[in-house]
C-alpha cells in the first residue's frame, strides 16, 4: 500500500510585496582648490597632484596663461582629464580653469557677465543638477563687487538650488576687523552659502581661497602645501545632490498569442449592431470584447532610471580646450 500523497494548497500561499531596493547614490567627489601664481613649470606637479590623490576636480586660479599658448594647461593634465579654462584676455596675471575626469558629464554654463572678478562655470547634470563656479577676485578693491556677487548666485539659483563656489577671494576673512571681509561673509549669509575653510590658506597666515556652498554636503576638508606658489591647496569631497527615490509602475499586459482571430472576429460582430457605430464606440467595443475574451494575465514592475554624474565616454560638447 502505498502512502497517501501529500499536496499543496495553493489557496494557503500569500503574495508578497516586492521589496523596495535603496536608490544608489554617487560616491563622493574629490576636489581641490589651488591658486598657481603661474602654471608655468609647475603643470608637471599639478598633473602628479591630481593623479596620486585621484582627484575629479581641480581648480585653478591666477593661472596668468596666454589664450594662445596652452602648452601649461596640457602639461598639467594627466591622461583620462580634461579641462575648461579663463584666460584674462587683457593685461598680466589672472585667469581660472578646471581639470576634471573626462567621464565626468561637465559643462560649461552661461552666467551674468561681472568686471569686479573673474569666473568660470561648470554645471553637472542630474535630478538636482550641480553649479561649480571658480572665482578669482583681484586685491585691489572694486566698489561693485558685493553688488556684482549678489546678483551673480541670484542668477545662478535661477539654474539650480544646489551650487558651489570656490577661490581665491583676497578678503582676510580670518581677521575679524576687516569691515570688507564682514561685510562678505554677512553676504554670504543672506544668500544662504556656507564658507567651509577656517585655516590659513596663505603664507602670511591669511585664508584667502575660500569654498562656499548651498544645497551640498563638503566634509574632508584639510590644506597641503605643494610648494609652487604662497597659497595653500584646499582639498575637499563633495556629497552630490541625492538622488530621488526611483518610482515603482506597475505595467500591465495580455498574452497575445493566446488571441484566437476567429473567436475575436465573431465576438465583435455579435456585439456591434447593423447600423455603423461612431469611431469611439467601436473602440469601446474593441476594449470591452478583448478584456472579456482575454483579461491582463501579468504584470512587471519597472523601475524608472535616474541620471547620473558619470558617463563612460566623453560627451559630445566638451572640448578638450575651452574658451569664453
Amino acid at each position: 500500500m502505498h502512502p497517501k500523497r501529500r499536496t499543496r494548497n495553493l489557496t494557503n500561499l500569500r503574495c508578497l510585496p516586492p521589496a523596495s531596493l535603496p536608490t544608489p547614490q554617487p560616491p563622493p567627489l574629490k576636489m581641490a582648490l589651488q591658486n598657481t601664481r603661474s602654471l608655468n613649470n609647475k603643470g608637471h606637479i599639478l598633473a602628479d597632484f591630481i593623479t596620486d590623490n585621484n582627484l575629479d576636480f581641480l581648480y585653478l586660479t591666477e593661472t596668468w596663461h596666454n589664450h594662445l599658448d596652452l602648452f601649461p594647461l596640457n602639461q598639467a593634465t594627466p591622461p583620462g582629464y580634461s579641462y575648461l579654462h579663463q584666460p584674462r584676455l587683457t593685461g598680466r596675471g589672472g585667469g581660472v580653469a578646471v581639470i576634471h575626469k573626462q567621464t565626468l558629464k561637465t559643462t560649461p554654463t552661461p552666467t551674468l557677465s561681472v568686471h569686479s572678478f573673474e569666473n568660470i562655470s561648470v554645471k553637472l547634470p542630474g535630478p538636482t543638477p550641480l553649479v561649480i563656479v571658480t572665482i578669482y577676485r583681484p586685491p585691489k578693491p572694486h566698489p561693485s563687487f558685493l553688488s556684482d556677487f549678489f546678483e551673480f548666485v541670484t542668477h545662478l539659483n535661477t539654474i539650480s538650488s544646489s551650487v558651489l563656489l570656490l577661490g581665491d577671494f583676497n578678503f582676510h576673512i580670518d581677521n575679524p576687523t576687516c569691515k570688507q571681509a564682514s561685510d562678505f561673509l554677512d553676504l554670504l549669509d543672506t544668500l544662504n552659502l556656507t564658507q567651509h575653510v577656517h585655516s590659513p590658506t596663505h603664507s602670511h597666515g591669511h585664508t584667502l581661497d575660500l569654498v562656499c556652498s548651498t544645497g551640498i554636503s563638503i566634509h574632508h576638508l584639510s590644506t597641503t602645501n605643494l610648494y609652487i606658489s604662497d597659497h595653500l591647496a584646499v582639498t575637499f569631497n563633495v556629497d552630490p545632490p541625492p538622488l530621488p527615490h526611483s518610482e515603482k509602475r506597475q505595467i500591465t499586459f495580455r498574452n497575445l498569442k493566446s488571441i484566437s482571430p476567429q473567436d475575436l472576429s465573431a465576438s465583435l460582430s455579435a456585439t456591434l449592431t447593423a447600423s455603423p457605430p461612431t469611431p469611439s464606440a467601436k473602440f469601446l467595443t474593441y476594449s470591452t470584447t478583448t478584456t472579456t475574451l482575454y483579461p491582463p494575465a501579468w504584470t512587471s514592475s519597472h523601475l524608472s532610471k535616474q541620471k547620473q554624474f558619470h558617463s563612460d565616454t566623453l560627451p559630445p560638447g566638451i572640448l578638450q580646450n575651452y574658451t569664453k
